[in-house]
């Protein structure tokens, strides 16, 4: 069922796994979505067994799936550039890391850049929203873990004394220390923040700001504070599209509980 929420076209949260009533939730965000059905923002996540009540949020899937649409093409046109230097797809990284972008590339650059802003908007409206919800305390007075990849890693907001542990895979953000302080001080446990430095995607996406620092995404956040775990990802992650395509293995590597059935599916 849609709600329309404040200036979103769609905000609701899905029960995703519920055992029975647990000492702790958890909540499960995602960055897009591939295809518009029910079960759109649940099977990423199918895997996840942190808790025995589990949620995820549907928001504005129209706009997620046009970014997730946007992620394929961009990734074929990318696949067909390095086809065409006689590379093979471990190879594509490479050709993308380069410092001038390939033609082919840039000259498709709106069918990605467009969707990347819209959901940018959107996905800080329902931080915004998300925050009222859990502020709200309708789930009771229990600790949440939130778990989010790519643009469902940015749902920042005011969760101090609710929000326990953070897992921030692949995270569309500057890595600056203050912003990041700021994050350590309203999660009271861990924050892990999973990044790979060859998402040629993430930086593709970032390539025409000026940032003074890099993006989370990309590299450890550093010097702020203990609680805040660094994982590298690049093992697994090849590019920004495997952060929904080998979730199960991703969580499992950064120590989150998943049903060892998913993995290598």
């Amino acid at each position: 069922m849609k709600r329309r929420v404040g200036g979103l076209e769609e905000f609701t949260i899905e029960i995703l796994h519920y055992q029975r009533r647990s000492l702790h939730i958890a909540l499960a965000i995602s960055g897009w979505i591939t295809e518009d059905h029910l079960n759109s923002f649940k099977t990423p996540w199918r895997c996840l067994n942190v808790s025995n009540e589990q949620y995820c949020l549907r928001y504005e899937s129209k706009y997620l799936l046009e970014f997730g649409k946007a992620i394929d093409y961009i990734f074929s046109v990318a696949l067909s550039c390095a086809i065409q230097h006689g590379l093979m797809e471990t190879a594509l990284a490479g050709v993308m890391s380069a410092i001038v972008w390939p033609v082919s590339l840039l000259g498709v650059a709106s069918v990605i850049d467009n969707p990347w802003n819209v959901c940018i908007r959107r996905s800080q409206e329902a931080g915004e929203q998300l925050s009222q919800i859990l502020l709200s305390r309708k789930h009771g007075h229990r600790p949440v873990t939130l778990l989010g990849f790519s643009l469902g890693a940015r749902k920042s907001g005011n969760f101090a004394g609710i929000v326990q542990n953070a897992i921030l895979l692949g995270t569309p953000v500057g890595c600056s220390p203050c912003e990041w302080k700021k994050i350590s001080q309203v999660v009271g446990g861990c924050i892990i923040n999973g990044y790979c430095r060859s998402d040629w995607l993430l930086k593709f996406l970032y390539r025409t700001m000026n940032l003074q620092y890099s993006v989370a995404g990309l590299e450890p956040i550093e010097n702020v504070s203990p609680r805040i775990q660094n994982r590298d990802l690049s093992l697994i992650v090849k590019s920004h599209s495997d952060y929904m395509n080998k979730l199960p293995e991703i969580l499992n590597f950064v120590g989150i509980p998943v049903n060892m059935s998913y993995i290598n599916q």
